[in-house]
């Protein structure tokens, strides 16, 4: 197993591309701490990280709030004695696709920053404090092809990914002395989610599915991508050798994640 042992923290992991991360990574030996705001749907994941023989802790956290943030991370130290993965999962557009920046409204824009660059900062901060002292870890931040093509009518979602993306290359840098890397993972396209399948216009058959990003995140998290650091890397690419993916990649350009 490439993860033996292994302590993991997904943020957002109750469902969706979360849940089949924190599942791919428990598959490959890890343990997981799974944070989220709906106990229950992560009480449904964690059965499923217990049933492949691995520990699993629900944490119910909103990550947006500096407590709760710190709150997580030592309950899972507390737990499991250290953290070796975190994966900043949490985000989404949260009530503002579609919506023109002329529209936007200052709540709005401060939510969906919040949520998706802002929680990422502060995970990453409090479980450095412990990966620096152990001399390793890995973070993976979840990003998405808008922050570096953007797309009209979705200007609050796009900033934060585009944050991430250089939170991502600068915090790298500053940890590399450290043994701890930071690489940023995309889906490459839009990933079918109720709020996505709700949106006008998408086919469903131009969507990817959550199940996209388990292998090339079980890459990131494990030995197999050592001394790979301040990267962004694209699971549709990296799947495109299967058949399933090829089908897919001759169907899409009509979708955005």
């Amino acid at each position: 197993m490439k993860l033996k042992e292994k302590v993991a923290i997904v943020t957002g992991g109750a469902r969706g591309i979360g849940r089949e991360i924190a599942l791919a990574l428990a598959e490959e030996g890890a343990n997981l701490v799974l944070a989220d705001l709906t106990q229950s749907e992560m009480d449904a994941v964690t059965e499923e990280v217990r049933a492949l023989a691995k520990r699993a802790l629900a944490i119910p956290a909103d990550v947006r709030v500096e407590k709760q943030v710190s709150g997580l991370v030592e309950k899972t130290v507390a737990e499991f004695g250290k953290v070796d993965i975190l994966v900043n999962n949490a985000g989404g557009y949260l009530g503002t696709a579609n919506t023109l920046v002329t529209d936007l409204s200052l709540a709005k824009w401060r939510v969906v920053l919040d949520t998706n660059l802002t929680a990422a900062f502060m995970c990453s901060r409090a479980v450095l404090k412990y990966m620096i002292e152990q001399k390793s870890g890995n973070i993976i931040n979840i990003t998405s092809s808008l922050g570096q093509r953007g797309r009209a009518g979705s200007t609050a979602y796009t900033a934060a990914k585009s944050g991430l993306e250089g939170l991502t290359k600068a915090m790298a840098l500053e940890v590399a002395p450290f043994n701890i890397r930071v690489n940023a993972l995309q889906p490459g396209g839009a990933v079918a989610t109720p709020a996505v399948l709700s949106s006008p216009g998408i086919r469903a058959d131009t969507l990817l599915q959550p199940q996209i990003m388990r292998d090339v995140a079980v890459y990131l998290a494990s030995d197999d991508s050592a001394g790979v650091t301040g990267q962004s890397f694209n699971a549709l690419l990296w799947n495109s050798n299967r058949e399933d993916v090829r089908k897919l990649l001759s169907t899409m350009g009509k979708a955005s994640p």
